[in-house]
């Protein structure tokens, strides 16, 4: 029942004034108290204001007495907030100060004539990577939290006097306003574009896309995820959409006169007939096309998949679709089926979820909820069992380990034991006066452990009798994990302790202290070897049992809510109040991170043969996701300080090398494991090369220079000579010659002596890209002048090739030097015949194309994008194979290992990522098989939990 609170009256708010100062002896001046009445009841919601301004100006008293002087100088009830808004800021960091503007923008109604007024914000709108901000704000009282009808978080400034007279948020409101008037209007078109089950009818076009691409530009870490991606596709629309206005007049002329001759054939109607039934499909393949793109940029998986599959079974009607259209709409579930990690949705509860549990022979799921109940379902997701019996939410439930029982605990202070074979009630304990948090069974049956909010754990017999009670936490339990002897039990607490109890006679055996706020989950790993903790701090910390640290894991930007290990302890997964999880080796490192939850997530499960994982979330949801492909998981290479420019293989030395910003090359084995380091060049390192014998390095700066290196790593020689800063160099496979492309528009061929050869000077802007032919005749050349140009060796120009709209960053030659490939600024990838014919334009980079690379077969080209991502093409049919995200930054260089089985990407994110490469499965999966695939992905899902489709996969 919710109740509501009238508003004090005059009366109440004296007495609030008047009454503690009368109990501590302290005066209020003559008028004082009228005065302070006055100006509150000139403000609506005014018991916060009056809140602020009585803290302040007790803190002015004079001789025990408060008075108007005082009050003057806190600035009265309404600047009193601003003052302490002000002191609240001036202790944040300097990037917290930069989130907090973010955050209050969002939290101000931009008036169109009239005030700005305070505005609800939801969690997304300030960014859920703030939302940590805006709890500490709230707990400052410059905010309010709460959740809006859907269940999503809220919040809002705790009185509109903050946006009247904080003259910060004034003053960031002034620079922001044109911003925030746009925004607000973007908000109710997105809204209605939602509406209409995100149909691209509803997209923005003409002047109002033109507005958006302005700001999608200028401020893009202020829109949500859910405007960027509204933005994207109406800007991808509006691509295609240009794109087929171009074919349809150069076809004018070819359909007249298709026209007249089929006048001539059939009838009119039959053709127009025709023409209208190919039209319809046509536009609805397109639509569904970009439907799924839009769902798989949300991380809605499973539906973006499904809107592919509903694309290209239409594909298979007999309908004319241009080769283009065709392709695009083949690479869009290829890149589904390549990438999707959502394997099932699990939907029936009525509230949150709370806890979730696999039982021990993998058959079945529990969940339980904030609506009273808890849920079996089956492992296809099918709900076969309601447990009903408690008489509030249920916090916490565990299998036995023949998985024939399952206990609960819940906010009734109730724990309860249930038969899972036919879902009867079996018992309840009594006997405990708080609220019991988590509840656990142990390995063997033996012992059931609860904790409550009273800060203890009670150890109970299977009867309900209370053996013992381990005491010791100076807060809440949180978290309760058994070693899989049954010998230790962990607990967590919001005390920002782990302790260790041995269970033999109820002793402390060590407590873990590190985490820098309230530990939210404790888990061991399967051989006891180690135990890994969450905390409110963002971390993931993993333990050895003496207590000492292992490892600090951190990557979280939110509140770490739920650790678990894999059966077979290799994988930790780790999942945070913003909806996200993460997967991690146990070196620490990142390997995964799964996305799809629009809350935050409050437990997650591993199955028991750790194919599936499965998260429950505040949103009603579980969702349950498919590990089997993680083998596609890169390596991460973290070493270098600053951005990595590059990235080569060497055979030879059996070492992948890389540059960097910093001015330094390091070497790596093909563990990934750093070798050496050295300083290579006084600026930053733009371009390496090795020699087709493996012999040498070759190194490109911003210092100016050329440095030639043993691949063993000693410097034998500096080419000087450019004057402006060298961006690319490249080694001839043939003869004992560099070339290299600088600022100074030149290219420069040199021997190894260093000896300057030969100076070509054609391009009229700076040279980005070099590269030699395979047979050693010919040099492509790419350039911020838009062209790529190919000379012979000896410095004659034999072709410009003019097909890109904007600079040039990169080129190369296939490995049998057939092919040319080039990319650069305009995010599109040009392959051209060795004579300069343009063959085909590869599209689907949202951000300029630095750097490309064959592999060693000549079968597959790998692109790298300031869009983050790492992108694969075929060769045969030039079609997108595969994604490759997890850098965090745009992705500058590629690399292939020698035999095409390795992938290595240099990110701004200053790590080198080494991709495993399946081209066998990559190169066989025709669009038969892609759909055959996917229906049997989605299967499950259909069948239960999406009756609109269910028969799109009989």
């Amino acid at each position: 029942m919710t109740y509501f609170l009238a508003p004090m009256n005059g009366q109440e708010l004296r007495a609030v004034i008047e009454m503690p100062a009368q109990k501590l002896g302290v005066r209020l001046e003559a008028g004082l108290t009228e005065r302070i009445l006055k100006d509150v009841e000139r403000s609506p919601g005014n018991l916060p204001l009056l809140e602020f301004a009585l803290e302040r100006l007790w803190n002015k008293q004079s001789y025990g007495q408060l008075t108007h002087e005082g009050y003057e100088e806190v600035g009265g009830v309404e600047k009193a907030l601003a003052s302490y808004a002000d002191n609240v800021y001036e202790k944040l960091s300097e990037v917290d100060r930069e989130r907090a503007e973010r955050v209050f923008i969002q939290l101000v109604q931009p008036g169109k004539g009239t005030d700005d007024t305070r505005k609800v914000a939801t969690r997304a709108d300030v960014g859920a990577n703030n939302w940590d901000l805006v709890r500490r704000l709230a707990d400052a009282r410059l905010v309010v939290t709460g959740r809006d009808e859907t269940g999503e978080e809220t919040v809002e400034v705790i009185h509109e006097a903050l946006i009247r007279k904080w003259g910060m948020l004034r003053g960031w409101m002034k620079d922001s306003w044109e911003f925030r008037v746009w925004q607000e209007k973007l908000k109710v078109r997105l809204a209605e574009w939602v509406e209409k089950d995100k149909d691209e009818g509803a997209l923005l076009r003409g002047l109002v896309l033109v507005e958006a691409e302005k700001w999608h530009q200028q401020r893009l870490s202020e829109l949500s995820q859910e405007e960027r991606v509204f933005i994207q596709l109406s800007l991808g629309l509006r691509d295609r959409e240009e794109e087929r206005d171009k074919k349809a007049l150069i076809a004018v002329k070819t359909t007249t006169i298709v026209s007249i001759i089929a006048v001539v054939a059939v009838s009119i109607g039959g053709i127009f007939f025709l023409w209208q039934r190919n039209s319809v499909i046509g536009g609805q393949i397109e639509a569904l096309t970009s439907k799924s793109e839009s769902l798989w940029l949300l991380d809605d998986q499973l539906e973006a998949m499904i809107a592919s599959v509903k694309a290209n079974k239409l594909l298979q009607q007999p309908i004319f679709v241009s080769e283009e259209d065709r392709d695009d709409t083949i690479t869009t579930l290829r890149r589904t089926v390549q990438d999707i990690q959502e394997y099932n949705r699990l939907e029936g509860h009525r509230a949150g979820v709370l806890s979730v549990s696999f039982s021990p022979d993998g058959n079945i799921i529990a969940s339980a909820s904030s609506d009273n109940a808890i849920r079996l379902w089956s492992i296809d997701g099918k709900t076969s069992t309601v447990l009903e019996g408690h008489k509030d939410g249920v916090l916490s439930i565990s299998f036995s380990s023949d998985s024939k029982t399952l206990v609960s605990s819940g906010i009734d202070k109730k724990v309860k034991l249930w038969d899972v074979r036919n879902g009867q009630e079996i018992a309840t304990f009594q006997g405990n006066q708080r609220y019991i948090t988590r509840v656990s069974f142990s390995p063997k049956d033996e012992i059931i452990a609860s904790t409550t909010a009273d800060n203890a754990i009670k150890l109970w017999s299977i009867d309900g009798k209370i053996n013992r009670v381990l005491a010791g936490h100076e807060k809440s339990i949180s978290s309760i994990s058994f070693s899989s002897d049954g010998q230790i039990l962990a607990s967590g607490s919001l005390d920002k302790t782990i302790k260790l109890w041995d269970l033999k006679n109820g002793e402390k055996i060590a407590t873990l202290t590190g985490h820098g706020d309230s530990i939210t989950s404790v888990s061991f790993s399967p051989k006891d070897e180690i135990i890994v903790s969450a905390s409110l701090d963002k971390t993931v910390k993993l333990w050895n049992l003496d207590g000492s640290e292992l490892k600090s894991l951190a990557g979280h930007d939110n509140i770490v809510t739920s650790v678990r290990f894999s059966s077979d302890g290799q994988i930790i997964a780790s999942a945070d109040d913003g909806g996200i999880i993460k997967l991690w080796n146990l070196d620490g490192e990142e390997i995964k991170t799964l996305q799809g939850h629009n809350d935050g997530i409050n437990e997650i499960a591993f199955s028991p043969n750790q194919q599936l994982l499965v998260s429950a979330s505040d949103r009603n949801i579980l969702k349950v996701w498919n590990l089997q492909n993680l083998s596609k998981t890169p390596k991460t290479l973290d070493g270098h300080s600053k951005p990595v420019t590059d990235v080569v293989f060497s055979p030879k030395t059996k070492t992948i090398i890389s540059a960097s910003i910093d001015g330094n090359i390091t070497f790596w084995n093909f563990q990934g494991e750093k070798v050496n380091t050295f300083i290579g060049h006084n600026n930053w390192i733009n371009d390496l090369s090795i020699s087709s014998d493996s012999r040498f390095i070759a190194s490109a700066s911003q210092d100016k220079t050329i440095k030639l290196w043993t691949v063993e790593g000693k410097n034998i020689l500096e080419i000087k000579g450019h004057t402006e800063p060298v961006n690319a160099v490249a080694f001839s496979p043939t003869e004992e010659i560099i070339v290299s492309g600088s600022d100074d528009k030149t290219i420069r061929l040199w021997n190894y002596d260093g000896e300057e050869l030969r100076k070509i000077e054609e391009h009229k802007q700076p040279i980005y890209g070099i590269d030699i032919s395979p047979d050693g005749k010919l040099i492509a050349s790419a350039s911020k002048d838009k062209t790529v140009r190919i000379w012979t060796v000896d410095g004659k120009l034999k072709t410009i090739l003019t097909g890109h709209e904007d600079e040039v960053w990169a080129v190369k030659f296939s490995p049998d030097g057939q092919l040319i490939a080039s990319a650069g600024k305009n995010k599109n990838i040009n392959l051209w015949s060795r004579s300069g014919k343009l063959l085909k334009t590869m599209k689907g980079h949202t951000g300029r194309v630095w750097g490309i690379s064959f592999d060693p077969k000549g079968k597959i080209l790998a692109s790298a994008s300031d869009d983050q991502t790492v992108k694969l093409w075929s060769l045969s049919n030039y079609q997108e194979l595969q994604t490759f995200r997890g850098h965090d930054a745009g992705v500058f260089r590629l690399s292939f290992s020698p035999d095409g089985n390795i992938l290595a990407s240099a990110s701004f994110d200053r790590t080198v990522k080494l991709w495993g490469i399946d081209n066998e499965r990559l190169q066989t999966l025709n669009p038969d098989e892609l759909l055959s695939y996917s229906c049997n992905w989605l299967h499950n899902y259909l069948q239960y939990n999406n009756k609109s489709d269910r028969s799109l996969c009989p």
